[in-house]
């Protein structure tokens, strides 16, 4: 505890020292502070039952000298890196003021609306899954998308960290989110159905087996049936003394 003065105030020295703590713990959580959950804003973990999140395009932000515009685009597809987040985050609001939560399959992308829906599908595995886009994100070179931690199990590149993918834009399942968010659809509980599937195998056609050989070059009457031949059997005479 600080101690006062004579007069009930604190001194000028220890005056100066709260000043100073303060102002260096500020600082430090200030420093921890991620700015994930709105682009320049801070993350600051929240109760999950403060908001549920509203439809957002949003403005043209900067992030590590890099401008991004975010935009509607029902003709997203794009193929690249996909990366994953979680326990950093978890139970931090997303950009559109959603609270992020590792265990749903979501996932964070640059410039899609939020939210959206989008199909992801591992190239290394063919697994694919669908899920809602509810926040920015990966601010990393190369990177198209940052899933959940639950997404990158299910599609089976949580232990890799990263994977090729390939990410389209589903547009009337994002429509719908779009209406949701906006009050003019009745809300869901839950995020849409998701789907795990792996790419079926190719199917090639079974060619029959090719015949021997001698099969080939035999005469055509060798192929035809066999007649049975008499055959005449001579009764020899003696020979004579």
């Amino acid at each position: 505890m600080v101690g006062a003065g004579r007069d009930g105030r604190i001194s000028g020295s220890r005056a100066r020292w709260c000043a100073w703590s303060a102002a260096a713990l500020a600082l430090i959580v200030g420093g921890c502070a991620d700015t994930r959950g709105t682009p320049g804003g801070p993350g600051a973990a929240v109760d999950a039952g403060q908001s549920r999140g509203h439809y957002k395009i949003g403005k043209p932000y900067t992030i590590k000298g890099r401008t991004y515009y975010p935009a509607v685009d029902y003709d997203y597809a794009e193929t690249g890196l996909a990366s994953w987040y979680g326990p950093g985050f978890h139970g931090r609001p997303t950009a559109n003021g959603e609270i992020f939560d590792q265990n749903e399959v979501t996932a964070a992308h640059k410039t899609l609306p939020l939210p959206s829906v989008v199909r992801v599908v591992n190239l290394d595995n063919g697994r694919s899954l669908i899920m809602r886009v509810n926040d920015r994100g990966p601010f990393v070179d190369g990177r198209i998308i940052d899933v959940s931690r639950r997404s990158a199990q299910l599609l089976g590149f949580e232990q890799k960290g990263i994977a090729p993918v390939r990410v389209e834009i589903l547009e009337e399942e994002s429509r719908e989110e779009m209406r949701i968010a906006q009050g003019t659809a009745p809300r869901r509980d839950r995020a849409p159905a998701t789907m795990v599937a792996s790419a079926p195998p190719v199917e090639r056609p079974v060619q029959p087996a090719s015949p021997p050989p001698a099969a080939l070059s035999a005469p055509a009457a060798l192929s035809a049936p066999v007649s049975a031949v008499p055959v005449t059997v001579a009764t020899l005479e003696p020979l004579p003394p």
